[in-house]
This record gives structure tokens, C-alpha cells and sequence, in this order.
């Protein structure tokens, strides 16, 4: 019996309904059905009524729970994205060059959504971007890589890198269905150490094949009880008709709800495209490299540009699916329909990043935007995407309950791992991205945009899609910021689709499909919110609190936050080191064997090179490195390490024609520099090249992939002459007509593109596989200005009908670095330097000296013909084997002349120091040779010549000048830090020099 105050009472329930009957508690829900005829809150149709409303956003509202009478896992999210074209999950990520490129759009489509590639890049960048993602996962693969027996294991390596896998076949002619001879893995070229050896070295043999005709499923069998990571497909003749990949197998079984095609497994793959009509173009070019949808990029989608497209690519491309937008309006939308279109993007300044909406006056609001145009196009069978405004899991639900098939995600995105960029600190000491809206200045103003196509400058996507191509002055319809570290996608997406299905459940509906009939029905119902309504669903009331969305997320800020101070919040550059190898450690710790290791090595990776590049405290006064690193010059007082110009890394190639003759160029007359100097192709290491280590580090001067791709890069700049190997061929050099190698010295000498990304576009590779280190030259201390410079010999083939012979023609680079490029025989360059015809360096006097005792072309008379092939490739083996040998071979030799005597105007320079920065390693120079030089100042230099220096030192040296002499490169060396070597020799006399 109910108690009220310790009263007794007889009825408790009857203050409730005071003067009113009580109902028997088992007739509620028929008592609601009979006398509630009107339901809880809103309808959609009276939600989104704008006269009544006005325009609402998906704060605005609430979706009202309905019945739960199943688990959260059984909630389906299969929606379709185009009429043809269904998706596991309702996510896509947006065409941003911030947000979309080929590792978002490959982990999205593995997750069961899908990624638009962005095109504010070249056509040719984009499409190596869908390739990539068509070819992660396979079925049978039906063009897979082959390679030929000649290919080296430099290239394979080179492969691996462009396709970001390292098995491939082996055939007898590099061809598909060609004889089948072995496998390279990565296993097999990971650790070998000459890359110049070919792959039928180190290839393996013992191969397990199935016939053709065999299916996938019996395929997939033989694979799984192999143990080889790749299964070749053989015709009777053995040879190759295609190929399968246990990763794949792999990825089946990890992703079960991956976007693939049913009939070739492969990854699904959208890309965007402007309206231009220069965009017709790329479209090709993406549909060569096999897109599946096609995205018209355009912030307002009802234009004559977008809808000409559309019937050009109905035509055109009947079996590509076609995304048109945006669009917000009913009347928008009927005429993209009425074009032909696939799919539709609504939204018009809701993005995070965009300021359209408060700029331009036009748009609206996204709740409205989504119900109107989705109504509409529903009629038509016409999938909508809600693209921009989403915040949260709430923001996607509410987004789908509106009618829209899929959600377009931006700045949710672009803080995961799989965004383009790299992380960086906050002066908040908070990990952060870099984000933008295609509509801001910097992404208008992108120079990558659109390189190497016509009308380069003016065709980047974010102009394209502002249509504001022509404009003297542009108008920012977006911003550039910073959004927070969200971990990878792999995490991130799997915990939006968990709360999507527990919001479904608490709505009541165990799929998308229903939830839309739902909400057309009336069952699904909706509330307003007011100010306070939306204070209230809020966190209040608590006078601290901890907002943990996902429990990943939580530990990795606060792992990474840790060391920041509360009242430091910018710390110093110590502090900010300390921060950052606190976060590097704490990456290390979060690496797991079950998570998707490549996104966060490349997040690492990002660190580490803030780690390196970021200014350390000096050590302890009474460390033995701050005794090291900063002695003073007693003589005058100043500290030689900070006054020691840095060594500015470059390379140069010793390039030998088929004819056994040596390239020079004739430099460009520069104030800065020597006057018309003859010197070899080469010049400065680009960034771009790859990376290298940071300026205090020995390893900077070693010779590494950054160097050869400099190199090559440097020569094609400079003589026209292309480095590259043919991905079709690769035994034979990529071939070039004269248009295509202009137009691409051009594009590449002004930062358009990429080298090595022009080069992958025109079907090559570049051929570092055959460079021959040959010496590394460090420029002396007393110079101002500095090179650390990684000499190569590359020998070009002979001509024969597959190479024609202008393949190795050096062109004028239009008098930008050279005025003359010429082959002569290397005496003969060296007979005119002698001359004084022209001006050589030491360091190209010396080196063609050593060729010339080997590279000995002969002029053909009518008593003597022309050097054979045979004879000529024997010099080329005779100077191959010279370079190997030596204590160091010359290709590990490091020199930095220093003076030896003065003989009258002629100083006696001396090859066996290897530079200040390389003191006290094992690097050595030759300590056989020496080389005459006379200095004339801007005029350049005179009198070279090369001897022996033991010759040298025993010429009118008195003992008393020897023992001064040493002495005074023992005071020397004292000052530098060491001086025990030069002590020997003093003491041992000069054979020990």
C-alpha cells in the first residue's frame, strides 16, 4: 500500500487525475490508438514547411525515438549512391585536395563507402591517383606489371614504390602472355645490395601456377594452401595470361563490406572533374586509367556548362555513372535530371570551410536544402548525397532521415591520417592538419593545379568551381585552417557507422530504406528546437567535464597533449622539441599488429621530419659533443662550426655516349659564379626529389635515391636528354618526340609538376638503376658558397632500330642554365682546357683525366676504321671495373682539394681530405693523386694538370719545408679537434703522409 509521509492513504494514484476515471494499465497502447489521434511532434513535411519555419539546419531539429525491438548490429546501412551503383555504408568523402586523394579514397571504399579523388591537380596526377586505387585489391589481375630479364633491381624497387606493391612476373620478353621464367618479391630486392644487377639474379623460380579457365573460387583454393603471396595464371605454353594476390585474399577477409565492382573485385572509384571544356579532356584520361563515377565539381550545378557535359559524357561514356550538382533548389535539380544525370550533390555554403552563403548572399540552409531536392528527386530514381554541414554522427542521421541516400563529409575527414599532408603542432601543442575550402584564396591560387594541361594556370578546381577563371581579382568563397587529429579512418569511420546504427535503433528502424519510408509515411516524427532546447541537449550545468566521443581518439589526445603546460601555451623551441619526441614515442605505442600499419608509419614518418628539422637546445658545456662542436679559433676568436657554410647538396652525371665521347655543358655567364665554365650536367637536389637528412648529418653526404632522381631531373633539364626507362620496355629508354620533351623541360624547370610524376605520366621511370656513383666532391671550407656534389657515370646505348639516334641529341635549354651542349672525346676537352679555350673545374679536370685513360674513341681514316661496338663497350667494361677499384673505390671516394705548395702561379692541390664535415669518419679521398691549378678570379682557371703525389712532395721540397709544412697541418687539424694522424706522420717522417 503506497505511504505518503508515513500516513496510510487509500489511494495514492488518484491525485494524479483528481475528479477523473482511472483506465485498466493493460489498454494504453489501444487507448492511444483510439483517442490520440494526433501523434508527437512533427511530421517532415510541417517540419520543413519554410513558410512556417523558415529555412532550418540540422541543429534545428530532433528526431523523436520510436520502438526498439532489435540489436544495433542488425541495423542494415546498404543505400545507393547512383542508380546503378549501391554501397555498404551511407559515407563518401569529399573532393577536397585537403581531404581526398588516393589513400582516403582507397580506405573509404574498403570501409564500404566511397572516395571522390579531388582534381585540383594535373589530369595526369589524378588519374595515377584512380589507378592506384583500382589496382589495391583485384580478382584476377588481368594487365599486371610484368617485367623483362634485363629489368634491374633498382627499377623493381622503383616499381614498388610507383604501385606500392613488389611482386611481379618475370617473363622472357616483359610482356603479358610471354613466357613465364620467375617471380620478383619484395623479399627478394629488399636488402640486395647492387641495384644495377638484374632481377633474373635474385628472382625466384620454384614457382606454383594454375591453368587458364580456372575460376576464382578454385583459384582462390590453390592460393590459400600455397605458401606464395602471388598465383600466375599459364596457358598451356606456360605463359602468362594473369595474375593473383594473396593480399587480396587478405583484404576479403579484413573487409568484408568493401565498395567493389562484382565482376573484377576491383575497388570502386570516384573522381571529380570541373565543366570546362578542357575537363573533357581529363575525363578521358581518368577513363583510360578506369573510373566507375564521374563527380561534376561545381558550387552551382545548374549552369549550361554542367548540363553540356552531361550529354557529352551520356554519350561518350555510356557505362560511367554521372554525379551532378551542386544543388539546393527544386528547379535546380529537374534540369540536371532532365540532363541525365546519375546521382546528385546537394548543399551551397554549409561546409565548414566555406563562407559562400556570407558572402555571396546566395544558398541555403542544409535541412532544407536535403528534404526538398531529394523529394523531388526520388521521383525520378535519382540518389541524393548531402554534401557539407556535417558535424557529428547526429548530422548524418538527421541528414539521411531527410531523404538523402548518402552523406559527403569534409572537415570530418581531413584530421585522418589517410588526408593529404602531413601533422604538425598547434601553438596550442595540439596535433592539427592543415584544411581548406576549395573556394579560398590559397586553393584558387594552387600553381600544382593543373600543370602540364593546357591552359594550366587557369584551369586549377578551385577557380573551375567558383567560375572564376577569368577574374583579374578573385573573391574568397572559403577559408584555410586547421582541423584536430582524428586518428586513421580505419578507427574513425567503423565508430560514425556504430553510432549510426544505435541512432536507427533508438529511431526504431533496422535500415536506411526504412527510415526513409518511415519518414515518408509519417511514422518517423520530428521536433523543433528552440535556443534553450538546444542549450539544454548540451552539456550544462557541470562546473568541468571531459566530452569523449570515442575512447581511441581520447588516448591518443591525451597521450599527445601531455607535456604541454597550461600556462605555456606556446612553448619555446626546446619545449616544442620535448613535445614532439613525447608524440613520436607515443605514435610508436599505438602501432598495432591488427591495425592498417601504413597510415601511421606515413604519420610517423611526418614526425620524425618535424623532429629532425626542428632547432635542438645546445648540449651541456661539459659534454665532450659542446666541446666538439664549439671550439673556438684561438687566433681571432670566432667559433668555426657556426662560421662553416653549409654544403648544399647537388649531383652530375659523366654522361658517355653510344660513341664512348663525355657531355659538357657551357654554363651561363653569372656575377656569382665563374665566367662560361664547361661543366657536366647536374645542378642543386630538389626537395621533390625525396628526402635526405638533416645538414648536420653525415648521411647527407652519401650517395641515396634523392640524388640519382636530382641527377636525371638535372640532365633532362639542362640537355633534354631523358634518363627514364619505358614501363613497357624496360629495356629501352623511354622515347620523346620533340614537342613532349620541350614541354616537359618547361613545366618541370617552373615547379608545374613534379619530375618523377611527369615522368610516370608519360609511361617511364627513371633509370637510377644504371648511374655508377663515380667520387662525391665537397667544396672547401674557405669557399663561401658550398656544394656537396655526388658524381655518376651513365652509359647511353647504342643506337639500333628500337633507339634512334636523336634520343641521345642534347638540346639548348634556351640559354636558362647553358648556352652550348656538346659530346667530344674526353682528351679532347681536356686538350682545350689546357689550350685555355675553355674553363674547367678541378673537379671535371680530374674526373675526365681518370675517363680518358679509358674512353679512347677513334676518328676513322681510310687506313684505320672506326672503332667497333665490341671495342667500344670494352672501354666502357675497362672503366667500369677501374671505378670499383681503390681503397675506397671511387665510388665511396669523398674529396675536398686542399693546398699542398705553391709551384710559381700554380697551387698543388691534394685529393685525400674529405671535407669538415666528414672529420673523423672513414671517409677518405685519393691520397695517390694531386692536381695543378692557377686561379684567376672571375676569369676562371688555367694551368690544370694531374700528377702523383709522391712526385709532387719529393719535387724541390727541402726536409726543413716538409717538417713546416706538417707542422703547420698539425696546428690545423689541433684547432678542427683532432690532429693524432698528422702527429704519426710528422713523427714517422713523409712516408707516412
Amino acid at each position: 500500500m503506497p505511504l505518503t509521509n508515513g500516513d496510510v492513504v487509500a489511494n495514492a494514484t488518484t491525485q494524479l487525475a483528481a475528479g477523473q476515471k482511472l483506465l485498466d494499465h493493460t489498454s494504453a497502447v489501444a487507448f492511444l490508438e483510439y483517442e490520440y489521434k494526433h501523434q508527437d511532434g512533427l511530421d517532415v513535411q510541417t517540419l520543413l514547411d519554410s513558410k512556417t519555419h523558415g529555412g532550418l539546419t540540422y541543429n534545428d531539429f530532433l528526431v523523436l525515438p520510436g520502438y526498439i525491438g532489435f540489436p544495433a548490429s542488425d541495423v542494415a546501412l546498404d543505400t545507393p549512391v547512383t542508380k546503378r551503383i549501391s554501397l555498404k555504408t551511407p559515407l563518401l568523402s569529399s573532393p577536397m585536395d585537403t581531404v581526398t586523394e588516393h589513400s582516403m579514397a582507397i580506405h573509404m571504399a574498403l570501409l564500404g563507402g566511397l572516395g571522390v579523388v579531388h582534381h585540383n591537380c594535373s589530369a595526369e596526377d589524378q588519374a595515377e591517383m584512380v589507378r592506384k586505387v583500382k589496382r589495391f585489391e583485384n580478382g584476377f589481375i588481368l594487365d599486371p606489371v610484368i617485367l623483362s630479364p634485363q629489368t634491374t633491381v633498382g627499377e623493381a624497387k622503383l616499381l614498388k614504390e610507383k604501385w606500392g606493391f613488389g611482386g611481379f612476373p618475370v617473363t622472357e620478353n616483359g610482356t603479358l602472355r610471354s613466357k613465364l621464367i620467375g617471380m620478383i618479391t619484395t623479399r627478394d630486392i629488399q636488402f640486395h645490395p647492387e641495384p644495377t644487377d638484374p632481377v633474373t639474379a635474385v628472382m625466384s623460380t620454384d614457382l606454383v601456377t594454375a591453368p587458364s579457365g580456372t575460376t576464382l573460387t578454385e583459384a582462390n583454393a590453390v592460393l590459400s594452401k600455397s605458401k606464395k603471396g602471388k598465383l600466375p595464371i599459364v596457358d598451356s605454353d606456360h605463359n602468362i595470361v594473369s595474375l593473383l594476390s594473396r593480399s587480396d585474399l587478405m583484404k576479403n577477409l579484413h573487409y568484408p563490406l568493401a565498395s567493389k565492382l562484382p565482376h573484377s573485385k576491383q575497388l570502386i572509384c570516384a573522381a571529380a572533374i570541373g565543366t570546362r571544356p578542357e575537363d573533357k579532356e581529363r575525363l578521358q584520361i581518368l577513363a583510360d586509367a578506369g573510373l566507375d563515377i564521374v563527380v561534376l565539381d561545381s558550387s552551382q550545378g545548374n549552369s549550361i556548362f554542367q548540363i553540356e557535359m552531361i550529354k557529352h559524357i551520356k554519350e561518350k561514356y555510356p557505362g560511367l555513372d554521372v554525379i551532378g550538382g551542386n544543388v539546393v533548389t527544386v528547379a535546380q535539380a529537374a534540369n540536371l535530371i532532365a540532363a541525365g544525370i546519375d546521382g546528385l550533390r546537394i548543399g551551397m555554403g554549409s561546409g565548414s570551410a566555406c563562407i559562400t552563403q556570407e558572402v555571396m548572399a546566395v544558398g541555403r540552409p542544409q535541412a532544407a536544402s536535403v528534404f526538398n531536392v531529394s523529394t523531388f528527386a526520388a521521383r525520378f530514381g535519382v540518389p541524393c548525397i548531402a554534401d557539407g554541414g556535417i558535424q557529428n554522427v547526429g548530422h548524418i542521421v538527421k541528414g539521411l532521415a531527410l531523404g538523402a541516400s548518402t552523406v559527403m563529409m569534409g572537415g570530418l575527414l581531413a584530421g585522418t591520417t589517410e588526408s593529404p599532408g602531413n601533422y604538425f603542432v598547434s601553438h596550442e601543442g595540439k596535433l592539427v592538419k592543415a584544411y581548406r575550402g576549395m573556394g579560398s584564396i590559397d586553393a584558387m591560387e594552387d600553381k600544382k593545379a593543373g600543370s602540364g594541361a593546357r591552359g594550366a594556370i587557369k584551369s586549377d578546381a578551385g577557380k573551375a568551381r567558383y567560375f572564376s577563371e577569368g577574374d583579374r581579382l578573385l573573391v574568397a568563397q572559403g577559408v584555410s585552417g586547421s582541423v584536430l587529429d582524428r586518428g586513421s579512418v580505419t578507427k574513425f569511420v567503423p565508430y560514425l557507422l556504430a553510432g549510426l546504427q544505435h541512432s536507427l535503433q533508438d529511431i526504431g528502424m533496422k535500415s536506411l530504406t526504412a527510415l526513409r519510408e518511415g519518414v515518408r509515411n509519417g511514422d518517423v516524427r520530428f521536433e523543433l528546437r528552440t535556443v534553450s532546447a538546444q542549450a539544454e541537449g548540451n552539456v550544462h550545468g557541470l562546473h568541468s567535464f571531459d566530452k569523449k566521443l570515442d575512447a581511441t581518439l581520447d588516448r591518443r589526445h591525451r597521450t599527445f597533449c601531455a607535456s604541454v603546460q597550461p600556462n605555456n601555451p606556446k612553448p619555446t623551441y626546446s619545449s616544442r622539441f620535448n613535445v614532439l619526441h613525447l608524440q613520436m614515442r607515443s605514435a610508436v605505442k599505438l602501432l598495432s599488429p591488427r591495425t592498417l600499419l601504413p597510415p601511421y608509419i606515413d604519420f610517423a614518418s611526418s614526425l620524425w621530419q618535424q623532429l629532425s628539422r626542428t632547432p635542438r637546445r645546445s648540449p651541456s658545456p661539459k659534454s665532450p659533443s659542446s666541446t666538439m662542436s664549439h671550439t673556438q679559433d684561438k687566433s681571432n676568436g670566432r667559433d668555426t662550426s657556426s662560421s662553416l657554410p653549409k654544403a648544399s647538396p647537388s649531383a652530375s652525371i659523366l654522361l658517355i655516349s653510344p660513341g664512348n665521347e663525355i657531355l659538357l655543358l657551357r654554363r651561363v655567364q653569372r656575377s656569382s659564379s665563374f665566367a662560361s665554365a664547361h661543366v657536366f650536367p647536374g645542378g642543386h637536389i630538389d626537395s621533390e626529389d625525396g628526402p635526405l637528412p638533416p645538414e648536420d648529418d653525415v648521411r647527407l653526404h652519401q650517395d641515396s635515391n634523392a640524388y640519382r632522381i636530382g641527377a636525371i631531373r638535372e640532365c633532362f633539364e639542362e640537355s633534354g636528354i631523358l634518363l627514364a626507362r619505358d614501363l613497357n620496355n624496360t629495356s629501352s629508354l623511354l622515347q620523346l618526340n620533340d614537342q613532349q620533351r620541350d614541354a616537359g623541360r618547361h613545366a618541370i624547370h617552373n615547379k608545374q609538376i613534379r619530375f618523377q610524376d611527369w615522368v610516370r605520366s608519360r609511361g617511364g621511370i627513371p633509370d637510377i638503376g644504371h648511374l655508377h656513383p663515380f667520387t662525391r666532391w665537397l667544396t672547401p671550407a674557405n669557399i663561401p658558397k658550398r656544394f656537396s656534389t655526388q658524381m655518376y657515370l651513365y652509359f647511353l646505348p647504342l643506337a639500333h632500330a628500337g633507339i634512334p639516334q636523336t634520343l641521345h641529341r642534347p638540346t639548348s635549354d634556351g640559354g636558362v642554365e647553358h648556352t652550348e651542349a656538346q659530346f667530344l672525346p674526353a682528351s679532347e676537352w681536356l686538350s682545350l682546357a689546357q689550350a685555355e679555350k675553355i674553363i674547367l673545374f678541378p673537379p671535371q679536370f680530374f674526373l675526365l683525366s681518370l675517363v680518358a685513360d679509358f674512353l679512347k674513341p677513334d676518328i676513322s681514316t681510310e687506313d684505320k676504321p672506326q672503332s667497333s661496338a665490341g671495342a667500344l663497350q670494352t672501354q666502357k667494361d675497362e672503366l667500369l671495373d677501374f671505378v670499383k677499384t681503390g681503397d675506397p673505390p671511387w665510388g665511396d671516394k669523398c674529396i675536398s682539394p686542399s693546398p699542398l705548395k705553391k709551384d710559381g702561379k700554380r697551387l698543388v692541390m691534394g685529393l685525400d681530405e674529405p671535407g669538415p664535415e666528414l672529420e673523423g669518419t672513414n671517409r677518405k679521398g685519393d691520397a695517390e693523386r694531386v692536381i695543378w691549378v692557377q686561379f684567376k678570379g672571375k676569369e676562371g682557371t688555367s694551368g690544370m694538370e694531374v700528377g702523383w703525389r709522391k712526385d709532387i712532395l719529393d719535387e724541390g721540397l727541402e726536409d726543413e719545408e716538409k717538417k713546416e709544412y706538417l707542422e703547420a697541418r698539425r696546428k690545423d687539424r689541433e684547432r678542427k679537434g683532432g690532429g693524432e694522424e698528422l702527429e704519426r706522420a710528422l713523427r714517422g717522417g713523409k712516408e707516412n703522409l
